[in-house]
């Protein structure tokens, strides 16, 4: 894999944190649950993969799944790039998973009825605005677009036209993660 440049603009510096593997350690324990449900291999769509932190834990704890990887800026030639607010996943899949992403989506409701209509299932996951303390100013130097509490970040996933099977925090408290089933066809 080659390296690509990611512009300094965006939030990358804290990749190494403990937090991220964490973050996608927790995704594939949703995921894991679901293997009997999903056909083997089933494919997955990594949105806002980073330097691609999931698919290290889902060949760690063998799932097998086809992965494909999309970024906003792509660190390496394997990732895709695809701006989940302005564009569609290019095809249908078993299971999307939103990691890190949610806070910068500009209509979190509107990709929430895109991918609804693409996927089976989705894991994402948002720092909740009642276990996190971000002023203003810290939220508008991260590029955060959204700090929600987790019962209106339900609301937005919900109203996206996905039902809420399970949810669970991160080992630092902050994060919650949502495994959701589409209801829309």
């Amino acid at each position: 894999m080659q390296s690509m440049k990611v512009p300094l603009s965006v939030n990358y510096q804290d990749q190494g944190n403990f937090s991220w593997r964490d973050r996608a350690d927790k995704a594939v324990d949703l995921i894991a649950e679901l293997a009997s449900l999903l056909p083997s291999p089933f494919n997955l769509s990594d949105v806002g993969c980073g330097d691609m932190k999931l698919k290290e834990s889902l060949v760690r704890r063998e799932i097998n799944a086809t992965y494909t990887a999309f970024d906003l800026h792509p660190q390496t030639d394997s990732v895709t790039e695809l701006d989940i607010n302005r564009s569609s996943l290019p095809k249908r899949c078993d299971v999307v998973i939103l990691l890190g992403v949610a806070e910068y989506l500009d209509d979190l409701q509107g990709v929430f009825s895109r991918l609804a209509k693409q996927t089976t299932y989705l894991v994402v996951s948002h720092v909740v605005r009642e276990r996190s303390n971000y002023s203003s100013t810290q939220l508008v130097s991260l590029g955060w677009k959204n700090h929600l509490s987790s019962s209106d970040f339900g609301v937005a996933i919900t109203q996206g036209g996905f039902l809420i099977e399970r949810e669970l925090f991160t080992s630092n408290k902050r994060t919650m993660l949502w495994r959701c089933r589409a209801v829309v066809s």
